[in-house]
């Protein structure tokens, strides 16, 4: 006879690393799946049910419109997506590159793809005093369209 039990604490957390051995037996490259790992902990933190506030970027890979809701057929269409894109080439490691500058920028990652990063400086005013600081034209026709 079954009887409903309270799942332990842990349970997220070995679903979890379950999603992630099965991602790393369909990579199968320790190197790739590193850096899928990092990619998917960055955009969802491995979690099936993610949504993205700002667009509907769904799931573990956090894809666009995705209605998936197994996490092992989300990966698949993840790695699936990854495999045919036109930068990626089926490369885990350049998927993480094109999601590092947001990150880097403080944006939250997954969010800005498609659009440029921002660049943040911070100078801290006693390292560099307002009076040398001269203000700059870019007259160069380089700056025109930027």
């Amino acid at each position: 006879m079954l009887s409903l039990q309270t799942l332990p604490v842990k349970a997220d957390t070995n679903a979890t690393d379950a999603y992630k051995i099965y991602a790393h037996i369909k990579v199968g490259s320790y190197k790739e799946f590193v850096c899928l790992e990092k990619l998917w902990t960055l955009e969802s933190n491995w979690r099936p049910k993610a949504k993205n506030k700002d667009s509907s970027a769904y799931g573990i890979p956090q894809l666009l419109n995705m209605k998936e809701t197994n996490p092992y057929k989300q990966i698949d269409l993840g790695l699936k997506y990854i495999a045919n894109h036109r930068l990626y080439k089926g490369n885990a490691c350049k998927a993480l590159d094109h999601l590092k500058p947001t990150i880097n920028t403080g944006q939250q990652p997954g969010y800005n793809y498609g659009r440029p990063a921002r660049l943040v400086v911070k100078i801290r005013a006693d390292e560099y005093p307002a009076s040398s600081f001269k203000p700059i034209k870019l007259n160069n026709p380089q700056y025109a369209k930027v």
